[in-house]
């Protein structure tokens, strides 16, 4: 088991490493670093793009709007640039510049699928529900990624239009392989709609090749316990606090430990699931998630002594 982790993380790193000079670091330090390039290379486009972008994540909004101009002084017709545009002005809720931008951009030659995701959250702030639903399936078109089938499905929840819901999160879940986001999400349509039966079916498709079900487990226990099948659902939770014990031996995490307690209290076991929380609030007193679950479930507010 150990082997195979240790393999997993170099192959991460060997999958990283041709981004590691910008992902590794905080906005502040990426902003430092394309600031001393550029002093170097103050025409650069694609580097003073890359900083109002990270300034707009930054929430410096007018030094993010100095370096668009300069681009635009720079190379006026620059791929991208209406699209930056959109997206800074959408940022700072100037929504009639940032539809002007958005649409400007969906004219490009080769227009980029974000300007059709960002103007479809623009119809949807405005209650444009029409409009919203053919950009978000623009988008779609040209680029599958889990956050436009999320935020349209999540539109259609908001309709209480839960088989539109459910028949998108699946298509999303062909398309990307099974992202997990959408299972979760496909999950929670169908037991909005009380198929439990189809929600068993999709848990048990997600666990195929996983080394780590607790989450699964647990969520399966729940509705089996729904359709009455309490013993099934017992198994279930005594396996995920099984498989999560054996993951504390290997390595004691917080998220190990939060599993661990949460198993406990499901399974009725109370006491014992209190004192692994005093024993992981005595070794990190300051650790939020434990200082949480005492509050939750502790015989007092304050943290044991």
């Amino acid at each position: 088991m150990c082997s195979v982790f240790r393999w997993f993380w170099v192959l991460v790193g060997l999958c990283v490493w041709p981004c590691w000079a910008f992902s590794h670091l905080g906005l502040h330090d990426e902003i430092a670093s394309l600031s001393r390039m550029l002093r170097k290379n103050p025409t650069h486009v694609g580097l003073l793009m890359r900083r109002s972008a990270l300034y707009r994540r930054h929430g410096e909004m007018k030094l993010a709007q100095q370096d668009l101009l300069k681009v635009g002084q720079i190379s006026p017709h620059s791929p991208r640039l209406c699209l930056a545009w959109g997206k800074l002005w959408f940022a700072m809720q100037r929504w009639t510049k940032a539809e002007q931008s958005l649409l400007c951009a969906q004219k490009e030659r080769v227009p980029s699928w974000q300007s059709f995701w960002y103007m479809a959250r623009l119809h949807r702030r405005f209650s444009r529900k029409k409009e919203a639903i053919e950009q978000y399936q623009a988008a779609l078109r040209l680029r599958q990624r889990p956050g436009i089938y999320l935020e349209l499905g999540g539109f259609w929840e908001e309709q209480q239009e839960l088989e539109k819901a459910a028949k998108l999160y699946r298509a999303g879940v062909r398309s990307l392989g099974g992202a997990v986001t959408l299972r979760m999400a496909l999950l929670r349509v169908l037991r909005k709609m009380g198929r439990y039966r189809e929600a068993i079916v999709v848990i048990e498709q997600a666990m195929k090749g996983l080394p780590v079900r607790f989450e699964w487990w647990m969520r399966r226990a729940e509705i089996l316990e729904r359709l009455g099948k309490k013993q099934a659902a017992l198994r279930d939770r005594r396996r995920a606090l099984q498989e999560v014990r054996e993951l504390l031996r290997l390595r004691d995490s917080s998220l190990n430990r939060e599993r661990e307690v949460r198993a406990l209290l499901v399974l009725g076991h109370k006491d014992e699931a209190l004192r692994r929380l005093r024993l992981w609030l005595r070794s990190t007193p300051k650790e939020r998630t434990a200082l949480r679950l005492w509050r939750r479930h502790g015989p007092s507010k304050a943290a044991p002594q």
